[in-house]
């Protein structure tokens, strides 16, 4: 997945991705940060959400890569580039 997705970016400079039963995956991490002209959407359940937006709250390497984070309580996190 990644490695399309690498490709995908490598031809569309400017577009959304969206990833659906995105649970714990790492994609954007991998193979989206750094791309401002790129917006990545994850789906999920509710709980798995809020699970994965704890995670990136309380990791200083996954946090920092986001551009200007915000935080819908405990619950969301969004950013430039992810939601």
């Amino acid at each position: 997945v990644v490695e399309a997705v690498a490709s995908f970016l490598r031809l569309h400079h400017h577009c959304q991705i969206v990833s659906l039963g995105a649970g714990f995956d790492s994609l954007f991490f991998v193979a989206v940060k750094g791309r401002p002209n790129v917006r990545f959407f994850e789906v999920d359940f509710h709980h798995v959400v809020e699970r994965k937006s704890d995670i990136i709250r309380h990791t200083p390497e996954l946090l920092s890569v986001l551009v200007e984070p915000s935080f819908n309580g405990e619950k969301e996190i969004e950013s430039k580039e992810y939601c």
